[in-house]
């Protein structure tokens, strides 16, 4: 699977490679902003080669140089649909939410087993 990630935190970005590439996936990108990552999903698309998957945080900037926002990754799959790209997308965040319009939401805390809870994820959406 071609997958984007779209998160302001490097540790966290490095835990989710970490399992992605165990579970075998190694054409993983990253971007800490949602406006280069909705640019690098159309270029993607556009060119023929889309991205099949997108995990993004839920409180990270919106554009370059950007202050975060709270809830910036809630609108993802509405600006997805509104530029016509067919992507899967997962919610992945500290706060345990369940929000309409993704394809998931996974609880990134240490307390949980959200490396399994990735994996089971990856496997449902392939």
């Amino acid at each position: 699977m071609k997958i984007l990630i779209l998160e302001d935190s490097n540790e966290k970005y490095m835990a989710l490679v970490r399992v992605l590439k165990r579970c075998g996936e190694e054409n993983v990108s990253w971007v800490d902003n949602r406006a280069d990552g909705l640019a690098l999903l159309q270029e993607a698309a556009q060119s023929g080669k889309p991205y099949d998957l997108a995990i993004t945080d839920m409180h990270y900037p919106p554009a370059p140089d950007a202050p975060s926002e709270f809830d910036c990754g809630r609108r993802l799959p509405v600006m997805l649909a509104e530029n016509g790209l067919s992507v899967k997308t997962v919610l992945c965040s500290s706060v345990r939410y369940q929000v309409p319009g993704f394809d998931a939401c996974l609880w990134f805390v240490r307390s949980s087993d959200w490396e399994s809870e990735l994996r089971d994820i990856l496997q449902r959406l392939r």
